[in-house]
């Protein structure tokens, strides 16, 4: 791959990986949202119920821990998810500096598509290898 390719690609990829990120927040954003209105539904109807119903200590008690519940279970899953994003974000930034380094070496790139490099199954050890295998013989450019 020629040098003007070689830096297209790196460009473009340091692009999608921007992108990801952005992503990311925005799915924060929403869940986090998502959370506040539950919780101010949950408030409503159990204040509702509160005046409506003249509920005894046991609903109320039940009702506070189903609210905790809710609450740990959304919890969990907007961690769950931010692992799953730091994740990402580490394989692409290995990636993204593995293409740097090689770059910077060799002032050039193997032919590789920005598909492969976003692939979920193609890790950040199968790109070195990759880059490893296709290094130009003889001493690099600098």
């Amino acid at each position: 791959m020629d040098d003007d390719h070689a830096k297209f690609l790196i460009d473009q990829f340091n692009k999608f990986a921007s992108w990801r990120i952005a992503k990311a927040q925005f799915e924060f954003s929403s869940n986090a949202t998502f959370l506040a209105l539950v919780m101010v539904g949950l408030a409503a109807v159990s204040i509702s119920w509160q005046y409506t119903f003249r509920p005894t200590t046991e609903f109320v008690f039940a009702t506070t821990v189903a609210l905790i519940i809710i609450v740990a279970a959304l919890f969990v899953v907007m961690r769950w998810q931010y692992r799953e994003v730091r994740a990402e974000q580490n394989k692409d930034a290995s990636r993204l500096l593995a293409l740097e380094e090689h770059y910077s070496e060799f002032k050039s790139l193997p032919s590789i598509t920005l598909r492969k490099l976003v692939d979920s199954k193609f890790t950040p050890e199968d790109l070195k290898k990759l880059l490893k295998e296709n290094e130009p013989t003889g001493s690099p450019k600098t």
